[in-house]
């Protein structure tokens, strides 16, 4: 999924098989299990605990811990920064140029200037983009290099926003991991809450003829554009990848873009689409959803 200057790089169909690298900074198959900290990182967030009551949904969409790594916890995203910057601590950065934090946060260049990612490096990037071993990549939405390059991979049930993995739209946090409200049933409509014999049917517990859609592991789902469950019960997206029309479909940042309108970065074969809770992303498919 390497971005090239200066489209965003190719990318093709894929069938939500593929494994893209275990996730760093998880104990619980997700990059934002509670509780974590990093080597110089701070703690703000409050816990999950195996008594997850109904405000658990609240206090887990306001969770955030960040560290070096660049690692969240939560199911909103840190989408307070520009396009290309990230944030460290509690200030958004573009770690192409920062030589205090220069490449990922905390890394300190001393006397030698911070060049596109690379203290005293030569290779220039457009703006907002940092060298990744000779390739220029968007650090701050590229969930496969998630704040700071080829150090770690958001998991499959996440995005990179603000170069912080986080939960993907249709998912929240709940005992760290990323779920779906809708169709959990041991988490239905709220975090804990077990439907037992019954089903998860739009966030409520009830019989399988209230589902008109796919019932998948106890739940009811569109398989349509679930990224669990895309297609077919089971089928789960990759990383990099989003569900559309029942299957999973390729994409990738946008370097530099606000909008669709006027940004010319995709290369023929991909689309700029804007989509919910991803921002704009160039995608390989035949139209936007």
């Amino acid at each position: 999924m390497a971005i090239l200057v200066p489209a965003c790089g190719d990318s093709s169909k894929g069938d939500g098989a593929d494994e893209v690298g275990d996730s760093t900074g998880s104990d619980s198959g997700s990059t934002g299990s509670t509780g974590e900290t990093g080597d110089s990182g701070s703690e703000t967030g409050t816990a999950d605990t195996t008594t997850d009551t109904t405000t658990d949904t609240t206090t887990d969409a306001t969770d955030t811990t960040t560290d070096t790594t660049g690692t969240t916890d939560g199911g909103t995203g840190g989408d307070q920064c520009d396009p290309g910057q990230i944030l460290c601590g509690d200030a958004c950065t573009d770690v192409a140029n920062d030589p205090l934090n220069c490449g990922e946060c905390g890394q300190d260049c001393g006397d030698q200037p911070c060049v596109s990612g690379v203290c005293g490096g030569d290779m220039v990037c457009p703006p907002g983009m940092v060298d990744c071993g000779g390739e220029c990549r968007d650090i701050s939405n590229d969930p496969e290099n998630c704040g700071a390059c080829n150090q770690k991979a958001c998991d499959d049930t996440e995005v990179c926003s603000d170069g912080l993995c986080v939960c993907r739209p249709e998912l929240a946090l709940c005992g760290g991991s990323c779920v779906d409200l809708q169709g959990d049933p041991e988490n239905c409509g709220s975090c804990g809450t077990d439907c037992g014999d019954q089903i998860c049917v739009d966030g409520d517990c009830a019989g399988a003829d209230a589902c008109t859609f796919e019932i998948c592991d106890g739940g009811c789902v569109d398989t349509e554009t679930n990224p669990l469950h895309c297609g077919s019960c089971g089928q789960e997206c990759a990383v990099d990848q989003i569900c559309v029309a029942g299957d999973c479909w390729d994409y990738e940042p946008a370097p530099g873009c606000n909008s669709c309108g006027g940004c010319e970065v995709c290369p023929d074969a991909e689309l700029c689409c804007e989509l919910d809770g991803y921002g704009v992303n160039c995608v390989d498919i035949p139209a936007c959803p």
